[in-house]
């Protein structure tokens, strides 16, 4: 079976010091700005989706998160076979590479850590980064774009890799792969 889930997006929030002054910025007058929530917002996504109800169905084991990286790299064999050996919650595969394209990482996660990622979504840690983003307001009756010559918002975002958290060190399995 093949799922494609569309990424998940929050809004973007004005930068202030200001708590009363924070604001949703708008990206024209009817339509809120978003930007995608990161790569953590899979939990919410499968959850949501029913597909880990799918998951649990057909008696999967373990699940396989792909980093961002360019390079698309199906589940490392070893890797799978330690997780699975020592039963662990969380199996990591680091690739360090010469240079040439980007280091990344994959995820393999039990099922049962899976479903508690799934449950626990609520908990989930987000971060704020400062960003410039164009964006519309109402002032004086009209709506103006303003474009900041300076970062003028938060983008909210979780990461993936935040499974981490919440897994016991015993639980963990790492492999380093260095091309």
């Amino acid at each position: 079976k093949v799922w494609v889930l569309e990424e998940m997006k929050l809004p973007v929030v004005s930068l202030s010091s200001e708590l009363e002054s924070k604001k949703i910025l708008l990206k024209s007058p009817w339509e809120i700005l978003q930007r995608p929530a990161g790569t953590g917002a899979i939990f919410s996504s499968l959850s949501s989706n029913k597909i880990l109800e799918s998951f649990n169905a057909m008696g999967i084991e373990y699940v396989q998160i792909c980093s961002l990286s360019n390079e698309l790299v199906l589940g490392h064999p070893l890797l799978f076979g330690a997780a699975s050996s020592r039963s662990v919650d969380v199996g990591v595969k680091l690739r360090k590479t010469s240079g040439k394209t980007e280091d990344g990482f994959d995820l393999i996660l039990s099922i049962d850590h899976l479903n508690k990622m799934c449950r626990d979504v609520a908990k989930a840690r987000f971060s704020a980064h400062p960003e410039q983003h164009e964006h519309v307001e109402h002032v004086d009756g009209q709506w103006v774009t303003v474009q900041p010559e300076a970062a003028n918002s938060h983008r909210l975002s979780t990461d993936v890799t935040s499974v981490l958290d919440s897994c016991s060190p015993d639980k963990l399995c790492v492999m380093e792969i260095v091309e």
